[in-house]
């Protein structure tokens, strides 16, 4: 049986584990730094595979996604795309497997309220115009 998955490098940092866990950040020093790229979806997705990308891109915090998390992403909408047309006489429900693996796809990119519960997202700093301080 596997273990439970490793947490994302970002989430860490979100939750603020580094804080009380310094060595955690040293040891993942070496880890591939995504790029903040804009995640756009790829032009082969459906229509409607694109406007679950859209939906799931806009519920997410900014700048949990990167360029690196596309796959993830793309699996994930075709498995909500096929989960809710199943619902509809366009297309047959999803088996107990794909529902399985579209739940972890959802739980991995932090999409459901236990996982959700565990990231903290700290604040943007609020631009000031300069005379603040005088």
């Amino acid at each position: 049986m596997a273990g439970r998955p490793r947490t994302p490098t970002k989430i860490l940092d979100l939750k603020g584990s580094y804080k009380t866990h310094p060595e955690r950040k040293q040891e993942r020093a070496a880890e591939p730094k995504p790029r903040a790229d804009r995640v756009t979806p790829p032009k082969y997705l459906s229509k409607d595979h694109k406007a679950c990308w859209r939906e799931i891109i806009k519920q997410a915090p900014p700048g949990v996604y990167t360029n690196m998390d596309r796959q993830a992403l793309e699996v994930t909408c075709v498995l909500l795309d096929k989960f809710r047309k199943g619902y509809t006489l366009m297309a047959e429900p999803m088996s107990a497997a794909e529902l399985g693996l579209l739940t972890r796809m959802l739980s991995q990119l932090g999409m459901t309220p236990a996982d959700r519960s565990r990231i903290a997202v700290p604040k943007q700093d609020e631009k000031t115009d300069g005379w603040a301080d005088a």
